[in-house]
């Protein structure tokens, strides 16, 4: 298998990855350890470059789902997967979402 684009979450028990099995990128997590490996998007495109959100509820992410590369937004257990829609920027592609650091 091949693995990429790891990302630590901000409490540092947990890394979002991309990982190509059956010809496709999906995010999966795991611990730190190597232990409790969780698929978090299937059947869907190529879904990569995890980025956490600063408190850990969120990942960001690309995905060809809907044909060229868009950033998409998911529960931190992969739930509730929806596009994010930037105006003026919906021709072409988007890729390698990153969060900036949580101010307050």
């Amino acid at each position: 298998k091949y693995n990429a684009a790891p990302a630590w979450s901000p409490k540092g028990d947990k890394i979002a990855f991309s990982r190509l099995d059956g010809g496709k990128f999906d995010i999966w997590v795991m611990n730190t350890d190597g232990a409790g490996e969780a698929r978090l998007t299937s059947n869907s495109g190529d879904n990569e470059n995890p980025s956490w959100s600063p408190d850990g509820r969120y990942i960001t992410f690309t995905s060809t789902r809907s044909g060229s590369a868009k950033i998409y937004i998911m529960w931190s257990n992969g739930e509730n997967q929806r596009q994010i829609k930037v105006e003026n920027l919906e021709k072409g592609s988007q890729t390698a979402p990153s969060w900036s650091p949580y101010l307050e």
